[in-house]
This record gives structure tokens, C-alpha cells and sequence, in this order.
């Protein structure tokens, strides 16, 4: 496993830090679409956060299982497009450990000022089936203030937690809201969550 360690040089103390936002993407479960390069991506991602209100800057990290490639894009498209590339050697329980230090270490540097905090959209799937303690975290990080957005698959193969804020199908995500990359009919969905119990799968 790649324990790499990581600076989150993001700084709380901006006013603007409160609404930035921290995307943590597993790239084996959301790859981009095959008409799609990294830096197409992170703009459209950017733009779909920004008209929904999301207008703080965004710090973007990409998670893959080692011995695999990123896809068609070399590492040095991902870095070109401001994207953190981080290789986990195990398994998918193993990315999902690795995301939940990261969500902690980028929190330190993101908190919640005066009831309002950052976001941190998520951008893979839990271990269906499998029991691990990454929605409950994230429960924790709403309890506290973070907004906690999320990825949904073009399938509806699983759905978001309840602790989900806002929620885009990937397709859409990924467009940036263009129905010619996405489908239309799939647009902003909102959850607003108070109830964290027994979202650990």
C-alpha cells in the first residue's frame, strides 16, 4: 500500500476555505469516458459544483489498485490536470482505508467554521455486502457540519447514503451538466440527511 504521506496545504483561515471542496475518485469504479481526457473531467466536475453553489476551490485526489494503468492518460495528464494520483496495491478494502485517512488528514485543514463546512464529494462504491466503516464516517463528517456529495453509477446499481447532500449520476457529473455526455433526465437530486444510523455496510 502506498502510504505516501500527503500535504493538504489548503489552509482554513481563507473565507473561502469553509466552502472548498475535497474530491476522493476511485478511477477502477468511475473511469473517465472514453471521449474524455482528465482535464475535460475535473473542469466539468468543477462546473456541475459551482451551479450548484459549490463555488470554493477544489482539490481533487485519484485512487487506482496497483499493477493497473490510469486508464488511456498517462500520470502525467492526471498531474497536468491538478489531479493527486495515488496507487493502493491491494485490494478495493484497501482503497477505500487509504480514501478514509486521506477524507481525515484533508479535514484537518477543511474544517467547519461556524456550523458551515467544506464538502468532500465521493466518487467510488462501497464493498456491497461487505461490512466497513467507510459510510459511517461519513455520517460522522456530516454530523459535523461537512457537506458530503456523491457519485451515483449510470445504472442505479447502488444508491447514495443518507447522509448525502447532493447527488449526481456520473454521466452528468463527468458532462458537467451537458445531456450530450450525460442524460438529461438524470440531473441534481438533493438528500438532506439527519439520520446516520445503521448507514455502515
Amino acid at each position: 500500500m502506498d502510504l505516501t504521506p500527503l500535504s493538504f496545504c489548503m489552509g482554513s483561515t481563507n473565507k473561502d476555505a469553509k466552502n472548498s471542496t475535497g474530491v476522493f475518485w476511485d478511477l477502477e469504479d468511475y473511469p473517465i469516458p472514453d471521449h474524455l481526457d482528465p482535464a475535460t473531467v475535473v473542469e466539468n466536475i468543477k462546473l456541475v459544483l459551482k451551479s450548484n453553489g459549490y463555488t470554493g476551490d477544489v482539490f481533487v485526489w485519484a485512487y487506482l489498485p496497483g499493477g493497473k494503468t490510469f486508464s488511456k492518460h498517462s500520470v502525467q495528464e492526471y498531474k497536468d490536470a491538478g489531479i493527486t494520483t495515488i496507487t493502493v496495491t491491494e485490494e478495493k478494502y484497501r482503497r477505500l482505508h487509504r480514501m478514509l485517512i486521506d477524507f481525515q488528514v484533508w479535514s484537518m485543514d477543511n474544517r467547519a467554521i461556524y456550523g458551515v463546512g467544506p464538502n468532500i464529494l465521493v466518487i467510488t462504491k462501497d464493498m456491497v455486502g461487505k461490512k466497513t466503516s467507510f459510510i459511517r464516517l461519513l455520517g460522522i463528517f456530516e454530523e459535523a457540519d461537512y457537506h458530503v456529495l456523491w457519485a451515483l453509477p449510470d445504472d442505479d446499481t447502488i444508491e447514495a447514503p443518507s447522509c448525502v447532500k447532493a447527488k449526481w449520476h456520473w454521466r452528468f457529473l463527468s458532462g458537467g451538466g451537458d445531456p450530450s455526455v450525460g442524460d438529461k433526465s438524470k440531473t441534481r437530486e438533493e438528500d438532506i440527511c439527519h439520520n446516520t444510523d445503521g448507514q455502515s455496510m
